[in-house]
């Protein structure tokens, strides 16, 4: 019994050649494009979760004032003092960083070079924080925060801009009307 339908199938699969290539041509490329979706959809949810890693997945930013409501007149809010980041500091426990930041977009120039560039006033804490690495230089250090020298770790957009693929270490920038030495090069984030 099995084998004279094993028979029948394979005489009929020699009377109709072209609509079993065919068939089998369909099934190949249906299980084909399967895989195909299944690996760039598995490829495009790692990329997404390595993305916002990046962004900070364990990251909390307070700001200062609140949110405005319907009907709300808005208001300034006040600034954080280092009081206040020294209170978060110290009764947030299990934070592996606590770091302040002011953030404003300034024009950036060296030598003849200009680039409109969001900069980051801040301190170690931010690094940390944000779980960015240096790779040339290093970051600031506790003396250049407390005295409040002016110092710049830049990123791989700024470098390029203004040093190419040389090595920025040591080179002074002006960020808006601060002369600022580059002392570190932040790595660059993944595309």
């Amino acid at each position: 019994m099995f084998l004279e339908t094993v028979s029948l199938a394979l005489s009929s699969i020699r009377r109709n050649a072209l609509r079993s290539f065919l068939t089998l041509l369909g099934i190949v490329i249906g299980v084909a494009a399967v895989i195909a979706m299944i690996t760039i959809g598995s490829g495009t949810t790692d990329k997404v979760k390595a993305d916002i890693s990046k962004l900070g997945s364990n990251l909390l930013t307070v700001r200062s004032g609140q949110p405005p409501t319907p009907g709300s007149v808005p208001v300034q809010a006040r600034d954080f003092e280092v009081k206040h980041l020294n209170a978060l500091a110290s009764n947030l426990v299990g934070a592996k960083a606590v770091s302040g930041a002011s953030q404003k977009t300034v024009r950036v120039v060296y030598g003849t070079e200009s680039v409109t560039a969001s900069v980051t006033g801040t301190d170690i804490g931010f690094f940390v924080a944000r779980d960015w690495a240096v790779v040339s230089g290093r970051t600031f250090t506790e003396q250049e925060t407390r005295g409040g020298i002016p110092v710049c770790v830049i990123g791989e957009t700024v470098r390029k801009q203004f040093f190419g693929s040389g090595n920025p270490l040591g080179s002074i920038i002006r960020v808006a009307r601060v002369n600022c030495p580059v002392v570190g090069l932040l790595e660059p984030a993944d595309v």
